[in-house]
C-alpha cells in the first residue's frame, strides 16, 4: 500500500471532530505516551498497533493541511522504507523512541506557538516546523517498526485493516485497540 492509497483510505475513518489541528495534534503525542508504554512492556503486536496509529494521526494532519504523505516524504515510498531500515540499523529503539518524542514535542510546540501568538493560525515559520516535524516522526515510526519486523506498507494495511473493521462494527470513537 502506498502513502497516498494510505492517506485516502485513512480519511474515510476520520470522525468530524478529527478533521483540526487542534485534535490531531495532540493527539498524536497521545499516541506517542502509548506506544513509548509498549514499547516499555516489550509487546511487538501492541507497538504495530500503536505505530500505525502514528500513520493515521500523520495522514490526517496531511489532509487537513492539504499535504499528501508522499509529497512529505520528498522521495519515493521504496527510498522512504530504505531511509527508515537504515536509521534502524544504526540507532537503537531507545534512540528511536527518543526522537520521535522530540519531533512530536516539536510539532506541539509548534501549534501552542501559533494558538498563543496567532490566534491559532499558522505562519510561514510554525508550518515549516509542523511539516518537517512530521516528515520526522514519519521517519523514526517506519524506522522503529523495521526494529520489530515490520515495513511501512505492512503497518498502513494493518491500521486500516482495523480501522475498516472498527467502521463497520461502528467502534471508531472512544478508547482502546480493542475496540
Amino acid at each position: 500500500m502506498r502513502p497516498n492509497e494510505y492517506q485516502n483510505l485513512a480519511k474515510g475513518t476520520a470522525l468530524p471532530g478529527a478533521w483540526s489541528l487542534s485534535y490531531l495534534i495532540p493527539g498524536i503525542a497521545g499516541e506517542t505516551g502509548e506506544l513509548v508504554e509498549k514499547i516499555e512492556e516489550g509487546d511487538k503486536d501492541l507497538v504495530a498497533h500503536e505505530l500505525a496509529d502514528h500513520y493515521w494521526f500523520i495522514a490526517m494532519i496531511c489532509e487537513v493541511m492539504d499535504w499528501s504523505i508522499e509529497g512529505l516524504l520528498g522521495q519515493s515510498p521504496a527510498s522512504y522504507q530504505k531511509e527508515a531500515e537504515d536509521f534502524a540499523e544504526t540507532h537503537s529503539v531507545d534512540k528511536l523512541k527518543d526522537q520521535l518524542v522530540i519531533h512530536v514535542g516539536n510539532m506541539n510546540s509548534a501549534f501552542a506557538k501559533s494558538v498563543r501568538d496567532n490566534g491559532g493560525n499558522l505562519n510561514e515559520k510554525r508550518l515549516r516546523q509542523i511539516c518537517l516535524s512530521s516528515a520526522d516522526v514519519m521517519l523514526y515510526v517506519g524506522a522503529i517498526g523495521w526494529r520489530y519486523g515490520f515495513t511501512v506498507e505492512e503497518l498502513m494495511k494493518k491500521n486500516i485493516d482495523k480501522l475498516y473493521d472498527g467502521k463497520d462494527r461502528g467502534v471508531l470513537g472512544g478508547d482502546g485497540d480493542k475496540r
